[in-house]
């Protein structure tokens, strides 16, 4: 996670299509063991909506979620509209 943070850092802040400044934000949740294929990146842009997902470990290739392609955005985009709960 501090190499993925550092890495996001070194850009500063960016700012939106419409020229507004904007920074990162960290969001962590309670460790639950995982199955390496179901680890995914999520991108959202204004109002939340997903911009692009991509599996986790960039360095190995999980075969089976081609097939489950349709699924899994539902799911992420569903995941997405869940509040943030403290």
């Amino acid at each position: 996670m501090c190499e993925d943070a550092a890495a996001a850092g070194e850009g500063g802040a960016g700012v939106d299509a419409a020229g507004e400044p904007h920074g990162f934000v960290l969001a962590l949740r309670k460790w639950c063991e995982l199955q390496p294929s179901r680890e995914f990146r999520c991108f959202r842009g204004a109002g939340g909506r997903l911009l692009a997902a991509c599996q986790r470990d960039r360095f190995s290739h999980f075969p089976e979620l081609g097939a489950r392609r349709s699924r899994d955005l539902g799911l992420l985009e569903a995941f997405g509209r869940e509040p943030y709960s403290s």
